[in-house]
């Protein structure tokens, strides 16, 4: 046996090794396609290995989730030093992309120099990869590979063609590894780009910058509103060179409309309900008990360089900035706010997502009369209007996260009107109108990404009463600030059955309770659908009632 054909059974057997106890045989199939596609065989073998190992060990996956485009950029600086930065190969690959659209005659020969260095030439799998997201768009299963510093370890290309295309957000995976492959200003020089090339690639990359940075927004809490002024100056002063602060707007709230808001503002932070409860009862200890309004002022914050991070509790995107801010002024203002707890002061988004999503939160418009104004000549009628979890305006203004339950012979058409009237009164790219059908009820939902902005509930019966209630209903409506709702007398004998039916709904028992002196149990007996409820089993549910309202 020859020396080459002895050398070639020791490398495959060595592959076959490797690939049965690290990769889960899957080296073969990718080892012999890419030396027929690329005639790069060593290449792939390396990549593959690349890929999972690093520096001898296995590579723990710490998180896979969406990442802001935005975020990752950003984090690209070296780690304190904002005189340069390391990812400055994405303006070689934008200057390529756009040599391709002939808007430049030189990116690509520089993309081919800047790559020579790994031996390979790239341009023409480049541009294939080009040519694919302009045609197939983003392939939601290819993922970038970060480090856990967010240094990108895979996906500088894909990363670029997402910047290029305007698309905000990126499947990603983070690994619990260190990466620090340098691409910065001294690369190009040491590797002999002209002065005139080196001035293109530092200006697109500061094109690329400036584009991807962003206003963070931040709320000042209502216990230290009446320092709201002074908080604001101080900021703009705190670190002029780098921080400004503008648009700011101040909001006077009710109790609930409050409460809704907040829970809107931390939806896609760390905290989850229990979280979020307890910091709302942290904010209330420091105000008196006899208050009514609820202010907030909500500004934007723009930092030169917010110094983006990873969050290790969560692994989302954090601006080590912002914390510094939030930090600095929980602990110059804590000792002038009574009965001071934690955080009570101000917060200030962490991320692109969440700023975006908090700017987008208080720029919808929550007025929905002109919806009433369209359905006037239907008969129809909301239930669980007033004295209920509606906003006190309501149809004015309603609360996040809230709904309206509306009685009607003309579920359908209805229906279809709050369809069309949602898609152009909520109009916004993050937000998404979804119609469904759901225990005979017909819903129209307002959605920002995966919170519930209202919700739109049509039907045609009302459990456990038959349809000669219905129509009673429908027939003793009170019309008032602009839409029709029900009298006490028909609400207490709906929430009677509703509270029965579903214990759950806590905030039927106040009502019920309030309300139990209007219930006339003759009529309620004279309507009842039995094949749902028993007569029996409803008369003791009430007279119960009737105790706990004693």
């Amino acid at each position: 046996m020859g020396i080459k054909r002895k050398v070639k059974k020791i490398i495959k057997r060595s592959i076959k090794v490797i690939d049965s106890g690290i990769f889960h045989n899957s080296i073969s199939k990718r080892y012999t396609r890419y030396k027929m596609i690329h005639g790069e065989s060593i290449y792939n073998f390396k990549a593959k290995y690349h890929g999972v190992m690093d520096n001898g060990k296995l590579v723990k996956v710490l998180a896979e989730k969406e990442y802001s485009v935005n975020d990752i950029f950003l984090a690209q600086y070296y780690g304190g030093d904002y005189s340069n930065y390391k990812h400055m190969d994405a303006a070689v690959r934008m200057l390529a992309v756009e040599a391709l659209y002939g808007k430049n005659d030189t990116g690509f020969e520089m993309y081919q120099r800047m790559q020579a260095p790994s031996g390979f030439d790239w341009s023409d799998r480049y541009k294939e990869l080009i040519l694919s997201y302009e045609k197939n768009g983003y392939q939601e299963n290819s993922r970038i590979e970060l480090s856990k510093d967010l240094d990108i370890r895979d996906g500088s290309h894909r990363l670029t063609l997402a910047l290029y295309h305007k698309q905000e957000f990126v499947n990603g995976k983070v690994l619990n590894i260190v990466r620090n492959r340098i691409f910065d200003y001294d690369f190009f020089w040491k590797n002999r780009f002209t002065a005139e090339e080196c001035r293109l690639i530092k200006n697109k990359c500061d094109e690329i910058l400036e584009s991807v940075n962003y206003d963070f927004l931040g709320v000042i809490w209502p216990p230290a509103v009446q320092f709201s002024e002074e908080i604001i100056n101080e900021l703009k002063v705190y670190l002029p060179e780098q921080i400004r602060v503008y648009e700011v707007n101040d909001y006077i709230l009710e109790k609930g409309d409050f409460q809704h808001i907040f829970k809107g503002i931390y939806h896609t932070d760390i905290l989850d309900n229990d979280g979020m409860e307890l910091k709302l009862s942290q904010i209330q200890s420091c105000m008196s008990e006899e208050c009514n309004e609820w202010p907030i002022r909500i500004f934007k914050l723009h930092i030169d360089n917010p110094q983006i991070g990873i969050n290790a509790k969560n692994y989302t995107t954090q601006s080590k900035m912002v914390m510094r801010i939030k930090k600095a002024f929980r602990e110059r203002y804590a000792v002038q706010i009574p009965n001071y707890q934690y955080d009570v002061i101000m917060h200030i988004a962490d991320n692109y997502l969440q700023s975006k999503f908090c700017r987008i939160l208080f720029e919808i418009n929550r007025d929905i009369s002109e919806f009433f104004n369209l359905i006037g000549n239907y008969e129809y009628v909301v239930l669980r209007a007033k004295k209920s979890r509606q906003h006190p305006v309501f149809p004015r203004k309603f609360y996040f996260r809230g709904n309206t339950d509306i009685l009607t012979k003309y579920p359908c058409p209805v229906c279809e009107i709050a369809h069309n009237f949602s898609l152009t009164h909520f109009n916004n790219e993050w937000i998404r109108v979804e119609r469904k059908e759901e225990n005979a009820q017909k819903k129209v939902i307002i959605w920002l990404r995966d919170f519930m902005v209202f919700q739109f509930e049509f039907m045609d019966s009302i459990y456990g009463l038959d349809d000669k209630f219905a129509q009673e209903c429908l027939n003793n409506v009170i019309c008032d600030s602009g839409y029709k709702y029900l009298s006490d007398s028909d609400e207490i004998i709906i929430r009677i059955l509703e509270y029965y039916h579903k214990p759950s709904k806590k905030w039927y028992k106040k009502y019920i309770r309030e309300h139990i002196e209007l219930l006339d149990e003759n009529r309620l007996y004279e309507h009842l659908n039995t094949d749902l409820v028993s007569k029996k089993s409803i008369k003791k549910f009430i007279e119960n009632m009737r105790r706990l309202a004693e």
